[in-house]
């Protein structure tokens, strides 16, 4: 923890819903990594190496069990911008239910107050 209060690392382990486990690492401090893999009964997917957040105007690839995808580069940020102003327009969310996003925010709280 930083001298402000303020969590410069964060790590946890999670067992939500059916007994799925999650690993999360978020900081501010350790050096930067990136890094999604979702592991499954039948196979992994995962983001290319240094691809899971921050690509801007980069080719990008998703590994699923032994197919590479590749996608275009393109601007993610403009995309999600548009995304969330067609949603604020219409009012129609289909990409991420307002359920998943109270359920995230609910996540993040709990984590927040767990002192180890």
């Amino acid at each position: 923890m930083s001298s402000t209060g303020v969590d410069l690392t964060t790590r946890a382990q999670l067992r939500l819903n059916n007994g799925v486990t999650a690993h999360l690492l978020s900081s501010f401090d350790l050096p930067p990594q990136q890094h999604i893999e979702v592991v499954g009964t039948t196979a992994t997917m995962r983001t290319g190496d240094g691809e899971a957040f921050t690509l801007w105007k980069q080719p990008a690839t998703l590994i699923i069990g032994d197919s590479v995808e590749h996608f275009a580069p393109d601007d993610a940020f403009a995309l999600m911008v548009q995304g969330v102003s067609a949603a604020i327009e219409t009012g129609d969310v289909t990409l991420f239910p307002s359920a998943s996003s109270l359920r995230a925010a609910e996540i993040t709280d709990a984590i927040s107050r767990y002192e180890s």
